[in-house]
């Protein structure tokens, strides 16, 4: 129930009343205060994440990427990619364990909710190949040559198209459904 409260909370903050004061070319956002909502709902997310981590920042193509890290740097990496309409905070059972033997980067995709931002609303990864090379950017920028990849529903589409595109990028991938 409570899952099903913060999906419908989200597509009324997201659709907003389009009367309000408009937020940058960048955003998904329809309202600052949408996007306000929506940062504070991360952010209380993002105080169950137990273990400690930094926030990491990669600018691509399409715009700016917000990770958050965690584990040893000199563990194996592993990328989270989170289903859509929720967050990489979506992690935050599973960080603790995954925290002990990789380094873990749990990605806030590009477009989706999260603090990702798009460079331009036109500037959008419009399908598979879009969002590999997107991914293939991030990797590069966190010098990860190759990795684990676990993505969740629409995270694991992504994760699929990379593993299509730049298959000598994936050690192993998992693709998970929620229901």
């Amino acid at each position: 129930m409570k899952q099903i409260l913060v999906f419908i909370t989200t597509i009324v903050i997201l659709t907003g009343c389009s009367s309000l004061k408009k937020v940058s070319n960048g955003t998904i956002y329809k309202t600052d205060e949408n996007k306000s909502l929506i940062y504070k709902l991360y952010d209380s997310k993002l105080a169950k994440w137990y273990e400690p981590y930094e926030i990491v920042e990669v600018q691509s193509r399409f715009g700016k990427t917000n990770i958050i890290a965690s584990g040893d740097k000199n563990a194996p990496p592993i990328l989270l990619i989170h289903a859509m309409g929720v967050t990489a905070t979506m992690w935050y059972p599973n960080v603790s364990e995954l925290s002990k033997t990789h380094r873990v980067y749990a990605i806030n995709t590009i477009g989706d909710l999260g603090k990702s931002e798009l460079s331009d609303m036109d500037n959008y990864p419009k399908n598979g190949q879009d969002y590999s090379k997107w991914l293939n950017e991030i990797m590069e920028k966190l010098q990860i040559n190759k990795c684990d990849v676990i993505g969740a529903s629409m995270g694991g589409w992504i994760s699929m198209n990379c593993a299509i595109y730049s298959p000598e990028k994936i050690n192993h991938l998992i693709l998970l459904v929620l229901c």
